[in-house]
């Protein structure tokens, strides 16, 4: 599915490289905002109207994007971000767990995956959960009788042992 709107979007990108990536993914339906320091991007955000924020997940200064979108969000709060980042750790989603305007995004930009993240940050929908933890069955079995044992497995889907012994 490909976004048939053009998309206005602010970016901290003093290099140009988000220029750069998305004319090499073939992804024209975007026209960029750049601004060169935090404090441009925030002036900018409350005068322009914008659709999506759009920001290396470490951003020059020593501040990551999260910072810089709480910022953002005390301005406006209903803006949208997509931050993009090389490799993904557990900690950059967590921190952009308390927010449902961001999406995270490995890097390079390619355009499906623009189209996915864009459509569902624009759109309202909600991209895929994060898959879960995978355990070996073998581990969830109650060392007496070899039988599931409610707790362990309740313990790692999140689940009262009611639900999962019921």
């Amino acid at each position: 599915m490909s976004i048939s709107k053009t998309i206005t979007a602010l970016t901290l990108d003093p290099d140009n490289c988000f220029e750069r990536d998305l004319r090499n993914a073939h992804i024209s339906n975007v026209t960029l905002c750049p601004t060169a320091t935090a404090e441009q991007l925030c002036a900018t955000v409350s005068r322009e109207p914008v659709d999506l924020v759009l920001l290396h997940f470490e951003l020059p200064d020593g501040m990551n994007g999260i910072e810089l979108l709480n910022e953002v969000h005390k301005l406006r709060p209903d803006i949208r971000a997509l931050l993009l980042a090389p490799h993904l750790s557990d900690e950059q989603f967590r921190l952009a767990a308390n927010s449902p305007l961001v999406q995270l995004m490995e890097t390079p930009i390619t355009s499906g995956k623009w189209d996915y993240y864009v459509a569902r940050m624009l759109e309202g929908r909600q991209p895929a959960p994060k898959p879960l933890k995978v355990k070996y069955v073998d581990e969830l079995r109650n060392d007496e009788s070899g039988r599931l044992d409610a707790k362990k497995a309740g313990g790692v889907f999140g689940l009262p042992v009611t639900t999962i012994a019921g």
